[in-house]
């Protein structure tokens, strides 16, 4: 699967590193495939190799035996949000993606709705969560109603607790706190109440 492409001192930096870097994607293919190999014959196997190289995990070994199997190498190495979802998308789905803009559903200033077209580098965690579900990449529509739900989430009155309580006479601190004068009145008009 390796391409046999040889990289000298006169090639230019950036054709340079492109071709290293493309080595190395090839390099991991071949490691995957050897990995999900030998895991076949011997389970333990990711333990003994990380036996040898303590900064490598058998977790990471396991997850490693993937690459081109359930995603694509370049998900791999790739923390930004998108990638992340889209690891967990079956892998044609993956490779399209990744290759292609993904549609994001964005709400312009007059309340109407566009569809943009997102490089999935460019996703911010929540645009991410919205484009791609558990098991794939969610139409204009499930968009628009991911949007909406989450809207009427962040919306939702939120429930404040009080550090404290009056039960019957008595204050009940129950975590450190600290209250003004105002507040500290209408506690000991409760109390005398």
């Amino acid at each position: 699967m390796s391409n046999a492409v040889t990289v000298t001192t006169n090639t230019h930096p950036i054709d340079r590193f492109l071709l290293l870097v493309q080595q190395g994607i090839d390099a991991w293919v071949d490691a995957a495939a050897l990995a999900r190999e030998e895991l076949r014959k011997d389970p333990e196997w990711a333990d003994k190799v990380a036996e040898k190289n303590p900064m490598i995990t058998s977790a990471f070994i396991r997850r490693f035996a993937n690459i081109g199997v359930k995603y694509i190498p370049q998900l791999v190495v790739s923390d930004c949000p998108g990638a992340k979802r889209l690891r967990t998308l079956p892998l044609p789905v993956q490779e399209q993606c990744y290759r292609n803009p993904v549609p994001l559903l964005i709400q312009t200033a007059d309340g109407g709705w566009d569809e943009l077209q997102a490089d999935l580098h460019n996703l911010t965690p929540d645009q991410a969560a919205q484009v791609f579900a558990p098991d794939h990449v969610r139409t204009a529509a499930e968009q628009r109603a991911w949007i909406e739900d989450k809207r009427a989430k962040d919306a939702a009155p939120q429930v404040v607790s009080l550090p404290y309580r009056v039960v019957g006479k008595r204050l009940v601190v129950m975590e450190a706190c600290q209250l003004t004068s105002k507040e500290l009145a209408m506690i000991l008009a409760e109390l005398q109440g």
